[in-house]
């Protein structure tokens, strides 16, 4: 096996780290920021989260959007760190892509290595933001 045949399954395992670390946090109590956006978007009706974020915000509504759809059910907590937890792991296979495609195949795995395992990004992965 060449290593450019390695490297999806490199970059596969990679993502799959990625998202382990990232679930790991999914448990904890919201907290901050979080708390802020929880209570905007739970138990109000879509407008009222379109007024909230309208009147108080300076970001952009999808966030908040988001979190509304998620925000129902028994694991609303949890759930609503769902887009946060999806965009860090996905963001690992595009930076490995990115990286190949720009300054070189190995650069790019570098990357993707350090991205996966980035406590910052690990713990804003695991973080609802608006």
């Amino acid at each position: 096996m060449t290593v450019r045949s390695r490297v999806p399954l490199i970059v596969a395992a990679l993502t799959l780290l990625a998202a382990g670390l990232r679930l790991s946090g999914m448990g904890e109590s919201l907290f901050g920021d979080e708390l802020f956006l929880w209570s905007a978007v739970h138990d109000r009706s879509l407008g009222d989260v379109n007024v909230t974020v309208r009147e108080t915000e300076k970001t952009p509504p999808l966030g908040f959007l988001l979190g509304w759809a998620l925000a129902r059910g028994d694991d609303a907590d949890v759930l609503i760190r769902l887009p946060s937890l999806l965009a860090s792991v996905a963001t690992v296979p595009l930076i490995a892509l990115l990286g190949a495609r720009t300054v070189g195949r190995g650069a790019g795995l570098f990357a993707a290595a350090w991205l996966a395992i980035s406590p910052f990004h690990v713990f804003y992965g695991s973080e609802t933001r608006a």
